[in-house]
């Protein structure tokens, strides 16, 4: 004999219910974020780099002045396309902003092709690439990907762009024109003065 019990049809969940429990569990999380110890923000400055001699950097080494950090391969289409506007940023605009260039093309799994990886092969393509495009900007190595991780670095290109204390002002990604380029810096660097004097 079937269990009666079992075959009860349950009401769906009101709307109301459903709202109130997303805006409480909103709301926990707010409070963890605000008032428990470690929550908060990431912090960005530990983020480590590597230069060519596989020396450390860290980006609070870097941010005397806001920083945007852009990430990219040399095998990216897209990434070509934006160089020449990334080196024109990277060279006139070092009064407000330091440009670094960030390579993932010492990753060895990333987009290999043909399953070998020479890094001294991929070295030298990178300073062709920043070469050919008059690069003037350093170019630092996330070997590992524990910077391009947190930042979804691996939508190449992405440029970040961090505050003098290394807060994360604003992500984007795709191809801009220098001038695209410039302006949304310049916005975000005007913004970020602007909330720092208030």
């Amino acid at each position: 004999m079937r269990n009666v019990c079992n075959s009860v049809t349950r009401p769906n969940p009101a709307p109301c219910t459903i709202a109130f429990a997303l805006l409480g569990a909103l709301l926990a999380g707010i409070f963890i974020w605000l008032f428990l110890p470690g929550a908060g923000p990431p912090d960005y400055g530990k983020l480590t780099f590597e230069d060519e001699k596989g020396g450390k950097v860290r980006l609070s080494d870097l941010a005397d002045r806001p920083v945007m950090l852009h990430f990219f391969t040399t095998w990216c289409d897209e990434c070509e396309t934006m160089a020449p506007a990334v080196a024109a940023v990277g060279s006139t605009m070092t009064n407000n902003l330091r440009v670094i260039g960030v390579s993932l093309d010492l990753i060895p799994d990333f987009q290999l092709s043909d399953g070998t990886f020479d890094p001294e092969t991929r070295l030298e393509d990178v300073r062709r690439f920043a070469r050919r495009h008059g690069f003037t900007h350093p170019i630092l190595f996330d070997r590992r990907g524990h910077a391009a991780a947190p930042l979804n670095g691996y939508e190449v290109p992405v440029q970040t762009l961090f505050d003098a204390e290394t807060r994360l002002v604003r992500r984007f990604t795709g191809t801009r024109t220098e001038a695209g380029l410039r302006q949304i810096l310049t916005v975000c660097l005007e913004e970020t003065r602007r909330d720092s004097s208030l």
